[in-house]
């Protein structure tokens, strides 16, 4: 190879590597700043939700499907981020993927109350959004 080429080579390789960390740490920092404190929840996205279930082991897809499924349940950026850091990531995944309705959410949340994990087990079956793909950290 030729040096001129394999210095092209090489320049590929640095920008592409650079993007994919850049990309990397740029989601990653806003992450932590979303679950640090002083974070002010009422500003939490669908893109801070998604990039949450992402950190917790949820693969790129089910995320977008979950967040677009809560929105389709009127569950807020905020009612999900309430929930997560109430009753952790994994039962967010969980009745997202049950598809509660954000009223709900707030009910529970409000009154200091968790649903009963096997009902949202069974609604999560229902919708097929249960089982394999499932992570094993909410998986009985």
């Amino acid at each position: 190879m030729s040096a001129h080429v394999t210095g092209l080579v090489i320049g590929l390789v640095v920008v592409a590597a650079s993007a994919v960390v850049g990309v990397s740490l740029g989601r990653l920092r806003r992450t932590d700043v979303v679950e640090g404190p002083g974070f002010d929840p009422t500003l939490a996205t669908a893109d801070d939700i998604r990039g949450m279930l992402l950190d917790h082991g949820v693969d790129a897809e089910r995320s977008r499907v979950l967040v677009e499924l809560a929105e389709l349940q009127q569950v807020t950026p905020l009612t999900m981020w309430l929930w997560a850091t109430t009753h952790g990531l994994g039962s967010l995944e969980l009745v997202l993927a049950a598809e509660v309705q954000g009223s709900r959410l707030l009910h529970h949340l409000a009154n200091a109350t968790a649903i009963d994990p096997a009902e949202l087990e069974l609604f999560a079956r229902l919708n097929g959004l249960y089982g394999e793909s499932t992570p094993s950290s909410i998986a009985r």
